[in-house]
């Protein structure tokens, strides 16, 4: 990623999903979370969601990064890693999600039940070390 658009709009509230964890250098991922910043009046919330490097991912042997040839780059998170690029960039980490915790369920045995389960725990203090994705809520001083 050589060129980050920017937004020239003032907004109390932004949201990047799935974003990030395609931006191939640590660089272009401050940019673009800069950029969030940026478009943020003073006490705007962001949320940022991007795929976990998880306790679950690391048992199945899954690749932290995915730089193959041709294909699209992807990128796995830490917690803490998601923190320090909010702080880098000068948004202040409010909390930690922990999204998608049964995931590796599938929700194939009562549906309902587990989405709604999977809910109450991603607040659980640990939900972000397991859960298939990580979310952090970020605010502009």
């Amino acid at each position: 990623m050589t060129k980050v658009m920017t937004v020239e709009a003032e907004v109390t509230k932004a949201v990047c999903v799935e974003v990030l964890q395609h931006v191939p250098t640590l660089d272009g991922r401050r940019r673009a979370v800069e950029n969030i910043r940026r478009s943020l009046v003073p006490g705007g919330r962001c949320a940022i969601v991007n795929e976990a490097y998880s306790i679950v991912r690391q048992i199945r042997g899954r690749p932290r990064e995915v730089s193959d040839g041709g294909a699209l780059f992807f990128h796995s998170f830490t917690s803490s890693e998601l923190r320090g690029l909010l702080t880098s960039v000068g948004l202040k980490p409010q909390r930690v999600l922990g999204c998608g915790v049964l995931y590796w369920t599938r929700y194939r045995f009562g549906p309902r039940a587990l989405a709604t389960l999977d809910e109450w725990a991603s607040f659980l203090p640990w939900a972000d070390k397991v859960a298939k994705f990580s979310a952090v809520i970020g605010e502009k001083p």
